[in-house]
């Protein structure tokens, strides 16, 4: 009776097997979790890739030149271990340097092997790097100026207003003294732009040297300069005149001299005539020609110009 049970049930499963696409799934499932229950308990051996860290290294000091950041060994455990350890956070080799000196010859071995997780893995054999040479250095940290490399040239009629504004001017570079001491300035890549009508501002990356030893606080430079219309203007400016003599009537000619002024349009309307301070000094008079020069004062820095350089004394 029970031989008979037994083999109806299993005829009825080769039936459904052979009929039912869904009864062949659910044993293809059963079948792939049987099969890796059993590889899963099974030692493995495999290659895997894991970080080189450098712990105490003291206050002062740093690398004089970065060292292998990963290394690649062989190790073995169970596959279970394997799939459930992350190799690049929980597995690595730790060099200290509490009780090291400025130069350290350190070959890797089973020793420096640091297992974070509970799972059991076996370091079998270190493929590289055998041997890693670790150099100190004082760490230095000092402010240096940036070098803006920008060219532009401007359309026929404009000009230029104000000074080009560059944010920041200086940067902060930390390293080993050795490599920190030869950098005295940061240069930006360079940027050319032509015929602009509109004001320059450009976002100017910087060009640093040795980033695996030595650290830079910022990466880009802004740079600014106000582009405008190229004005004109002129007006008049009255002449005093010093050291009159006493006693005797003088009149000069002309008695405002003409200023002509170019300059970015923005700018032309803030200057007036009050800006410029002309005299003439009468005893700098030449007798024979009764001309006497000008002394123009002006804290103005724009372009400006006059036909007027003399004047002439009358007397009366």
């Amino acid at each position: 009776m029970n031989s008979k049970l037994t083999f109806n049930i299993f005829k009825y499963i080769y039936a459904s097997f052979r009929k039912d696409i869904r009864t062949k799934f659910i044993f293809f499932i059963i079948g792939i979790i049987l099969w890796l229950n059993i590889n899963l308990e099974k030692d493995f051996e495999t290659n895997i890739i894991i970080p080189i860290r450098i712990t105490n290294l003291p206050a002062n000091k740093t690398l004089l030149s970065p060292i292998p950041q990963l290394a690649k060994i062989k190790v073995r455990s169970k596959g279970k271990s394997l799939l459930m350890t992350d190799t690049k956070n929980s597995l690595f080799f730790e060099i200290d340097l509490s009780s090291k000196s400025d130069t350290v010859v350190q070959r890797l071995n089973s020793d420096l092997f640091v297992n974070l997780t509970s799972n059991e893995l076996e370091p079998l054999f270190i493929f590289y790097p055998q041997e890693i040479v670790v150099v100190l250095d004082d760490l230095l940290e000092k402010r240096v100026p940036i070098i803006s490399n920008s060219r532009y040239t401007l359309a026929p009629g404009y000009v230029t207003s104000g000074d080009l504004i560059q944010i920041p001017d200086s940067l902060i570079i930390s390293g080993p003294a050795r490599k920190v001491e030869l950098i005295n300035s940061v240069q930006s890549h360079r940027d050319i732009a032509s015929d602009l009508i509109t004001d320059y501002s450009k976002d100017i990356g910087l060009i640093l040297r040795d980033t695996n030893s030595v650290k830079y606080s910022i990466r880009s430079v802004s740079l600014y300069q106000r582009i405008v219309r190229k004005g004109f203007y002129t007006f008049k400016v009255p002449v005093k005149i010093l050291n009159e003599p006493v006693g005797q009537n003088t009149i000069i000619n002309p008695v405002a001299v003409e200023i002509e002024i170019s300059g970015p349009v923005n700018e032309l309307q803030k200057i007036t005539a009050k800006d410029f301070i002309i005299s003439a000094d009468l005893e700098k008079i030449d007798e024979i020609s009764e001309m006497v020069p000008l002394t123009i004062e002006t804290e103005i820095k724009l372009d400006w110009d006059t036909k007027t350089n003399k004047v002439k004394i009358i007397k009366y």
